[in-house]
């Protein structure tokens, strides 16, 4: 099986290129979607959050104020490496299993996607990397459409690789910051050339 990792900066695509992929059929397994799940009340991570952040970051319902705990972490850079040290591994552990299960039920290709894929030093786990990207100036706007003021977006985009990093450090890139038929063609297009050089192995 080919293993893709699909990285990238924050704002630069990731999600509207998980939607090309999953139009193909193709297996996507959303690290976002694995962290949420993991701070759904009772789950793994849930207790430990509530016991090192405190009550105040929850609901009556017990549910994480998620928005809140962003605010901290974004600002706190002890509060964002607990909070690192506890997901990642968890994190990890729960995309693998998803990828063996995938491969059992003979599935010849996977995508992960892990924003910070680089950061948590898991790219000798993939076959290939890609990468998506866009200039600083589009980033940027579209962050601020997410309702994100401007030290909020220079917190998060300081949190991760520089996006020219990510690219240099990456098998494919896709840049996003184009019409969205021209991303598809690149998608398209490199999914030909993974596929193709696998064959050629």
């Amino acid at each position: 099986m080919i293993l893709i990792g699909l990285t990238g900066g924050i704002g630069a695509g990731k999600s509207f290129v998980s939607e090309l992929f999953i139009q193909q059929a193709l297996p996507l397994i959303d690290t976002d979607i694995i962290a949420r799940q993991l701070l759904e009340p009772e789950q793994a991570a849930w207790a430990a959050v509530k016991e090192h952040f405190g009550a105040s970051f929850f609901s009556a319902d017990g549910s994480l104020d998620r928005g809140k705990l962003a605010s901290l972490i974004f600002t706190d850079g002890a509060s964002m490496k607990w909070l690192n040290q506890l997901m990642h591994p968890m994190i990890r552990q729960q995309w693998s299993q998803d990828v063996c299960q995938f491969k059992e039920t003979g599935h010849k290709v996977c995508v992960v996607v892990i924003p910070l894929l680089f950061e948590t030093d898991a790219q000798s786990a993939f076959d290939t990397v890609i990468c998506m990207a866009c200039s600083s100036f589009t980033q940027k706007i579209r962050l601020k459409k997410r309702g994100w003021n401007q030290e909020h977006i220079e917190s998060r985009i300081a949190s991760q690789w520089p996006m020219p990093r990510k690219m240099n450090a990456s098998h494919h890139v896709i840049w996003t910051d184009c019409a969205k038929h021209a991303t598809q063609d690149q998608c398209h297009l490199v999914l030909q050339q993974i596929c193709k050089a696998d064959r050629d192995v």
